[in-house]
């Protein structure tokens, strides 16, 4: 029950709040959810991740605030914080691009805030994509 509160009576009710405030122009709302988030999922987290970020979705539908979900497999400390466990994980699941670094989901969301409705309401981004934008940030940012 308690987990349920916090991942998805929290953050449906920080958008709810946003969208009472208004606002002009485009809002985004990234919601950190997880690789195998499904309705019909035999794991707990998974089935109240899937519910939170369809609840998201349906709240922000025909407004002008676009959620966009980000479901990594597993997530890695940046290269500074990594420790003994980081590594291993990084080891086992860097071959089948599985994990990503947390500085790299965060520069995926600076990315995707920068494109502004290049991607729209509702999309939900994978460990590839995260990757992906992670890596676009990055060329934008240190391009001469």
């Amino acid at each position: 029950e308690q987990y349920g509160v916090i991942h998805v009576d929290f953050p449906i009710a920080f958008v709810d709040e946003g969208m009472d405030v208004g606002h002009e122009g485009e809002l985004s709302f990234h919601y950190f959810s997880g690789q195998g988030a499904k309705a019909y999922s035999t794991m707990h987290w998974a089935r109240e991740t899937a519910r939170a970020e369809q609840a998201l979705f349906e709240r922000a539908d025909g407004s002008n605030l676009r959620v966009i979900s980000y479901r990594p497999g597993a997530v890695i400390h940046s290269t500074e914080l990594a420790g003994f466990g980081d590594k291993v994980m990084e080891f086992i699941f860097e071959p089948f691009k599985m994990a990503v670094r947390s500085t790299v989901i965060g520069r995926a969301m600076l990315e995707v805030s920068a494109r502004g409705d290049q991607l729209a309401h509702g999309t939900i981004l994978e460990n590839r994509d995260i990757r992906s934008y992670g890596a676009g940030y990055l060329a934008r940012v240190e391009a001469p």
